[in-house]
């Protein structure tokens, strides 16, 4: 009888593990722990990509919620991400951005998925609709998992992220992103400004399932219109120093 070893790979939520997957790409009979990664399991979302297939029963990942970016629309002001796959999904890919929650149970720890094939293969969910403001880009939205900790050094609004509080965010300077995980790269559209008309962002679960909503602040519709000294009308509240025009009153920026 031909006994092996099963293989300990140790991923960490706060480095780049890119390189040792690539190292490891289609070994078998691996022990995979996520090292410093922590689950919620308190009924709010969490982002996950993993470098194997794994059945979700007899997993770390078994009961849980498991859905994947299906589609997106738009109706107006709002881009819907559509995650209705509720009960469908059975299976982890190994490469596809997957987001699950759990119903109110303890957290779960540093999991361990024991005698998985490595799979360095990448499969993020590119969705891409027509804009119907004439002249503008088409709207895309893609799922992207990520096996490196991200640290932004400045404010990136062409990203959203699920946070901690089943809130839909964009990063501001000093926000990370643990490896792992995964995120929205949006293109033709922004999680900060109008762009194209889009003012809120919705992901949608279906019936019976709350949705998860990021709302773009406006400051034409908060404060007034703004214009410059001379009467141009400009896209928000301008940010230079100077004498402005808004609700038919100058108005010093400092």
């Amino acid at each position: 009888v031909d006994c092996y070893a099963a293989y300990l790979v140790t991923l960490a939520n706060s480095s780049d593990n890119t390189t040792l997957i690539e190292s490891l790409d289609g070994k078998e009979n691996c022990n995979v722990v996520l090292e410093d990664r922590t689950f919620y399991r308190n009924n709010t979302w969490n982002t996950i990509c993993l470098p194997f297939d794994t059945e979700i029963a007899g997993s770390p990942l078994e009961g849980a919620d498991v859905r994947t970016l299906s589609g997106i629309t738009r109706e107006g002001e709002t881009v819907t991400l559509i995650f209705s796959d509720e009960g469908t999904i059975n299976e982890i890919k190994a490469g596809r951005p997957y987001i699950i929650k759990w119903d109110n149970t303890e957290s779960l720890v540093e999991p361990l998925f024991t005698g998985v094939t490595i799979d360095k293969t990448k499969r993020d969910i590119v969705c891409v609709i027509d804009n119907d403001v004439p002249g503008s880009p088409s709207i895309g939205v893609t799922f992207k998992g990520t096996y490196s900790y991200i640290a932004f050094t400045d404010t990136d609004d062409s990203i959203l992220f699920v946070g901690a509080t089943n809130r839909l965010n964009y990063p501001l300077s000093g926000a990370t992103i643990g490896a792992q995980k995964a995120f929205f790269q949006l293109e033709g559209i922004t999680a900060n400004a109008a762009i194209s008309g889009v003012k809120r962002y919705v992901l949608d679960f279906g019936e019976d399932n709350p949705t998860i909503i990021h709302e773009i602040a406006n400051d034409n519709s908060a404060d007034g219109e703004w214009y410059d000294i001379n009467g141009r009308k400009l896209s928000g509240k301008p940010s230079l120093r100077g004498v402005y025009i808004q609700n038919d009153k100058k108005v010093l920026v400092k």
